[in-house]
């Protein structure tokens, strides 16, 4: 008999029985007992910190036994302790504490108090205790002295030492007020500064400064209420009198109408001065300035002053790409160690960042070069700029640097857009001007913004000069002819030609900018020139106008007489906490006269303005001669003016040079530092070349000079 199998049925049957045979082989899955992964048995500490210091051992991870000496007036401790392993538990004396947190104060008894730290780790077996045994002593702290003791401004001499009690210190004139950082060496000991409680490590409030000497007193109690020390500062505050010029600047490569000292950046002890209308023909920095072949090509001049203040040139700085009537130096400004610098003649027909610099088929398009130091501290240009858009434009009459923000105008651009990032290619306001702004990013320059006015017209030449600071963009057109005066007026009345007028851009944290304010004087007029110069320190603003007519002399005179022609005007504008500007003063100069041209050229560094006027016609030397004596024409003159603590502004200095000569135009541009005031006189006509020269040797027409004035300390 055949028997057939039917294997479809009995395959279960045979593939359970595989299965089970594997299973006791040892074959097949794990057991769950294999799948469970293991427990840490970390139970280390990888730091303990205490609210005291002085503990002894310092810590490891291996080390379980810790001693810390407190004085009496020590009542509580805290502890932090981090766990190795973040699934270990931890506690303190029985109380969970959890790992990189602080603990809630232990209290201490006088003598010896244990603190125990113990670590289980995550199998829950596994624990290790750390002990830190805290002895509160009998006795309070006797320990008086300072650890540290610093000013706001200025350095202290002798060098701070915890055994030495009295120092002095210098100031400029320009410092009305300091702040005092004493550290006391025991933190518990209590602080006055003259007087006023003050915590340890922290800033005093601020001391008022007369001229001459200034004493400040700190007192040091130690926590024992018993030991008392006193430390001294005597601060000296420069006096007017002392006031001088400190330095004589020519050119390395003096030469007849060049013009050197026609523009002025200064930061910290670094000073750069142009020479717009310099000649030769070479590039680069440090090149032959001997060779007069490239007519009015320009060059830039940086000196630096050491801490003896004295003066040396650093470079000698021209185009990468040199050219006639290309006017490299027509603008520069200085932040961070870098420097920028407009050509509004450069022609090239290149756009955007680093293009053909070759190809000069755009006349007077402008551009703006960037430099910056090397490693080795030599001077090199890092960047070649040029507008977005092509056109005549004259792209780099002004520049404003501030850190990593650039902004670039250019007074014949053509756009009639108004407000922020506009269409660039509307060009329907002939010369109506335009700023560009850009910003550094791992280390590029790259285009961002695009600003116009809030009421863009044609030949309102928007960017004659720029100001920026913390996010602050100051921008004036002399050439703006609306009536209005104040803040935020009607600016579509144009019944008052080359009036001029200044605009408020601020950045928000998003980096969005928007005008913030249309600024226009107290007494606008035609031709007055409203925004010719311009200085933004902070939250202040000073406008030049040097068209302004009236007769008034000082502070806050009559502003309707306008029967002084061109004598000129400075006005002060303040920021408050909401953004709101508002005019807090009209200055005219002590000698208002004709023609004097106050307000050409201003400077402002916190509470100093610099004012100069180059038509002024004194014929004096040096600081504060007679101002009577107008016996040479166009000589020019600067005057130095501070706000008082309760913020009224006085004249402090009239000021001339050392050689005072006709049609010199000192004054012409002005800079401030926290030491220096720093006047350009760029038709000076001395021969001389260098520092400290023979000023005496007038052939040289129109060279130019620079003269440094000491405000006091050397500390920049």
């Amino acid at each position: 008999m055949n028997v057939r199998f039917k294997s479809r049925n009995l395959l279960p049957v045979i593939l359970a029985a595989l299965t089970a045979f594997m299973s006791g082989c040892g074959g097949g899955s794990s057991s769950s007992n294999e799948n469970t992964p293991l427990l840490s048995t970390n139970a280390n500490l990888t730091q303990i910190s205490l609210s005291e210091d002085g503990m002894s051992p310092s810590f490891s991870s291996s080390s379980t036994e810790y001693t810390l000496d407190v004085y009496n007036d020590v009542e509580s401790i805290m502890v932090t302790a981090v766990t190795s392993h973040t699934a270990a538990t931890l506690s303190l004396n029985g109380n969970t504490l959890q790992s990189g947190v602080e603990s809630s104060p232990v209290a201490l008894d006088v003598g010896e108090n244990n603190l125990s730290l113990n670590v289980v780790a995550e199998d829950g077996t596994t624990s290790k205790t750390y002990t830190i045994s805290v002895n509160r002593s009998e006795l309070l702290n006797d320990d008086a002295t300072l650890a540290g003791l610093s000013l706001s401004t200025g350095s202290l001499s002798p060098q701070f030492d915890s055994s030495q009690f009295d120092y002095s210190a210098s100031v400029a004139f320009s410092v009305n007020q300091i702040r005092v950082t004493p550290t006391a060496s025991y933190g518990k000991a209590s602080i006055l500064v003259n007087g006023a409680n003050i915590v340890s490590g922290e800033q005093s409030d601020e001391i008022s400064l007369a001229e001459g000497e200034n004493t400040i007193t700190i007192s040091v109690l130690a926590s024992d209420n018993e030991t008392e020390l006193t430390y001294t500062i005597r601060v000296d505050k420069m006096e007017a009198s002392e006031f001088a010029q400190q330095a004589y600047l020519k050119a390395s490569n003096t030469g007849v109408m060049d013009f050197f000292g026609n523009h002025l950046a200064m930061e910290g002890g670094t000073l750069v001065v142009a020479a717009t209308q310099e000649n030769s023909n070479a590039t680069g920095i440090n090149g032959d300035g001997s060779n007069d072949s490239a007519q009015n090509s320009g060059a830039v001049y940086v000196f630096e002053m050491d801490q003896n203040n004295n003066w040396t040139q650093q470079a000698f700085i021209k185009a990468s790409n040199t050219g006639g009537q290309d006017l490299f130096g027509s603008s520069i400004a200085i932040s961070n160690g870098v420097i920028a610098v407009g050509a509004i003649g450069e022609g090239s027909n290149a756009t955007g960042l680093n293009g053909d610099q070759a190809n000069n088929s755009s006349y007077r398009a402008g551009a703006v070069y960037l430099f910056e130091k090397s490693d080795q501290g030599e001077w090199q240009q890092t960047a070649y700029l040029k507008s977005p858009v092509q056109g005549s434009d004259e792209f780099g009459v002004s520049v404003a640097l501030d850190g990593e923000l650039l902004a670039v105008a250019a007074r014949n651009e053509d756009g009639s857009t108004v407000g922020v990032n506009g269409d660039m290619a509307d060009n329907n306001a002939s010369n109506s001007g335009a700023v560009f702004i850009y910003r550094k990013v791992e280390g590029v320059w790259t285009h961002t913004d695009y600003l116009k006015p809030s009421n863009t017209d044609l030949d309102d030449n928007f960017g004659w000069k720029m100001q920026l600071s913390n996010g602050i963009l100051a921008v004036s057109t002399y050439n703006e002819s609306s009536a209005a005066s104040g803040i935020n007026g009607d600016d579509t009345d144009n019944s008052a030609d080359q009036a001029g007028a200044v605009y408020i851009f601020s950045m928000d944290a998003q980096n969005m900018w928007s005008q913030e304010a249309y600024i226009k004087p107290s007494n606008t007029d035609a031709a007055d020139l409203f925004g010719f110069s311009l200085a933004l320190s902070e939250n202040r603003l000073a406008v030049g106008s040097w068209g302004e007519d009236s007769a008034s002399t000082g502070l806050n005179g009559d502003q309707s007489d306008n029967s002084v022609e061109q004598a000129g005007a400075v006005y002060l504008f303040e920021r408050d906490a909401n953004g709101n500007w508002s005019q807090q003063a009209y200055l005219k100069a002590s000698n208002t006269d004709e023609s004097g041209h106050f307000g050409f050229s201003v400077a402002l560094f916190g509470d100093l303005l610099a004012v100069g006027a180059y038509g002024e016609s004194g014929g004096s030397t040096g600081p504060d001669g007679d101002q009577s004596d107008q016996s040479e024409i166009y000589s020019g003159a600067a005057y130095l003016f501070q706000r008082s603590a309760d913020g009224i502004w006085q004249q402090r200095h009239y000021i001339k040079a050392s050689n005072t000569g006709e049609y010199d135009h000192f004054g012409n541009s002005i800079v401030l530092s926290q030491n220096n005031l720093v006047i350009g006189a760029h038709a000076e006509s001395s021969a001389a070349t260098g520092i400290n020269g023979n000023q005496g040797d007038d052939n040289a027409t129109y060279a130019g000079a620079v003269y440094v004035f000491n405000l006091g300390s050397s500390d920049n």
